[in-house]
């Protein structure tokens, strides 16, 4: 699962494709009961490309506040940094930041 505020990182990669950092809301791809063997020949291949993934497995979704509940802590990854946790809240607040465009 990867939550963001803008379409692309780790190198370009649309993760979050349709997210805009100027809506307030968080995207969320989750992807679901894939199999590492067809993550790695299939999928990923496609996101290095920087294509969208449209597949049965990946879920888009957003939110103004994601809850992630788990039994056992699972690494979570925040700008580079991993923690473990069980219980996380991410929020949104929106106009933090002011972002200039340019062309």
């Amino acid at each position: 699962m990867a939550c963001g505020n803008v379409k692309k990182y780790g190198g370009g990669m649309p993760i979050c494709p349709t997210a805009d950092p100027q809506d307030g809301w968080i995207h969320v791809t989750a992807l679901y009961d894939a199999q590492r063997f067809k993550v790695l020949t299939q999928l990923f291949p496609r996101l290095l490309k920087g294509i969208q993934i449209s597949d049965k497995k990946v879920h888009y979704t957003k939110g103004k506040e994601i809850v992630i509940q788990t039994d056992q802590p699972v690494p979570l990854v925040i700008d580079g940094e991993t923690y473990e946790y069980t219980h996380t809240v991410i929020t949104i607040n929106e106009k933090a930041l002011k972002i200039i465009k340019t062309d």
